[in-house]
């Protein structure tokens, strides 16, 4: 379910999963926000 709702987040955000600038996957971990507060 968290892939479904961080797939939905990104395409809010404009992000692009295959060159992500604000969610970024980090495989074994999870996943890690790197876009500049707003």
């Amino acid at each position: 379910y968290l892939r479904t709702y961080i797939r939905a987040l990104r395409k809010k955000l404009g992000d692009d999963a295959s060159s992500p600038a604000l969610i970024v996957t980090e495989p074994g971990v999870g996943y890690r926000w790197v876009g500049e507060p707003a």
